[in-house]
């Protein structure tokens, strides 16, 4: 742990760019790993209290719109069911690709094609995932009977999901590593990709932090993220020596 904060205070530090090379190969794993869990963990949290706010429809006190569902498709009352401060909308007049127009208070909604789960990425589950159910008291049923098997769900589901991350994100940061050192080459700069791919996983990581938890209180741009990494990455570009000539 020691070692790997090390090569991060160099980072931060702009000291000693030429040791980046001797940087393990298991830190820029746990780099990504890092950055993958982050990414993923407000589609989980949201899961999390979804399922939460749904366990409450089975109360005596909370009154669901009568609807069916024949064809994977909603018909019925549009109603805003309330619980404590969450909100769940049954609607027949959204579809999933109209999920922009759904305010942001609202954590989970039953639409005309499907379900909306907030701050899920390409939310728009299908009402096939809840087995059959056709209308309000099945959907009753189904909760309780299916509850536990809700969490266990939501386990594999992270599991995937951060394997699907760290793909995509290993896969963009060598990608990227690969394109500046070519293009580092081109303008004459000795460089080399992998020194890149330690570098950019430490810089991802190090700027992602304070991203994942300025987002849980305000919901702050990508691109952010982007340019407070561009000084660093110029910085190092500079540092790179020039190729020798034959």
């Amino acid at each position: 742990m020691t070692n790997y904060l090390g090569y991060l205070k160099r980072l931060i530090t702009f000291k000693k760019y030429p040791l980046f090379r001797t940087i393990p190969f298991r830190y820029l794993l746990l780099n990504i790993l890092i950055i993958s869990i982050l990414i993923a963990v407000p589609n989980v949290l949201s899961l999390i209290s979804s399922v939460n706010a749904t366990s409450h429809l089975t109360d005596s006190s909370t009154e669901l719109p009568e609807f069916t569902i024949q064809n994977e498709m909603y018909h019925g009352d549009t109603q805003l069911v309330e619980i404590g401060s969450q909100k769940i909308l049954f609607t027949e007049d959204l579809t999933t690709e109209e999920t922009g127009d759904i305010d942001d208070d609202i954590l989970i909604g039953f639409l005309k094609d499907g379900i909306y789960v907030q701050n899920v990425q390409n939310s728009g589950f299908s009402y096939s995932l809840l087995g059959g159910v056709s209308n309000d008291s099945e959907l009753q049923t189904f909760i309780d009977n299916q509850l536990s098997s809700l969490y266990f769900y939501i386990v594999m589901y992270a599991l995937i999901y951060i394997v699907l991350i760290y793909t995509l994100v290993f896969t963009v940061l060598l990608t990227g590593s690969l394109l500046i050192s070519s293009v580092s080459r081109l303008l004459n700069k000795k460089s080399d990709y992998m020194n890149w791919f330690k570098v950019s996983s430490y810089i991802t990581a190090l700027f992602y932090i304070p991203f994942f938890l300025l987002n849980l209180f305000i919901n702050t741009p990508l691109w952010y993220l982007y340019v407070l990494m561009l000084p660093f990455y110029v910085y190092y570009f500079k540092k790179l020596p020039a190729l020798k000539k034959k």
